[in-house]
Parts: C-alpha cells; structure tokens; sequence
C-alpha cells in the first residue's frame, strides 16, 4: 500500500510539474515559520526561500500549506516547492514570493 502512495504522488508531481514547464521543482527545509495578523504566512527556507517567501491567496491554500510546513519543520523532513519564477533550485527567490504550490513528502 505505501509503495502505491508512492507511485502516486510520483504520477502527481510529475503532472504538476509539466503543467508549470519551466518552473523549477526544489526540495527544501523550512528554517522559519510566522503566522502573520495579515493572514498570511512568511518563511524561510535552506535553498531558495533566503529572504522571506510566503503563502497567500486563497484561505485553504494558506491553511494546509502552513499544517505541511509546520508539521514538515517539526519532523524535519523537506518539502518540495514549484517556483514558477525560478528555472533552477540553486537561484534565490525575490522577496515575498508565492510557490504555485507544495509537495509534503511521504
């Protein structure tokens, strides 16, 4: 059964990321989290997220992605992230940039 998890998130990823063609697909550590008055979510991550990346938008969105994040910072387990205005997982994201979305591993 897991390995058929598995497989399906492989098949979702990849879906995902063909969707977003140039985007690049980057495993990360979340290094800092805050729940913002505003609504939204700001955090910091090893790789591209140096400065301050957050989530924002719709209310689901921010919800479950901050549980992933939060859950993936206390297990210390990595999240992959699709950064459409990054090609590669070496660059560094602007300020207060949106991830189109997130991957928890399992």
């Amino acid at each position: 059964m897991k390995m058929k998890n598995i497989a399906n998130l492989v098949l979702l990823s990849a879906t995902l990321i063909s969707t977003t063609a140039n985007a690049a697909f980057c495993d990360e550590n979340i290094v800092t989290l805050i729940s913002h008055s505003n609504g939204n979510v700001y955090f910091t991550t090893d790789k591209t997220c140096q400065y301050w990346c957050q989530i924002s938008g719709n209310p689901a969105f921010i919800k479950q992605t901050y549980a992933m994040m939060m859950t993936a910072q206390l297990t210390n387990k990595k999240l992959a992230f699709a950064w459409n205005e990054l090609t590669a997982c070496n660059e560094i994201n602007k300020v207060y940039a949106v991830p189109d979305f997130a991957v928890a591993a399992p």
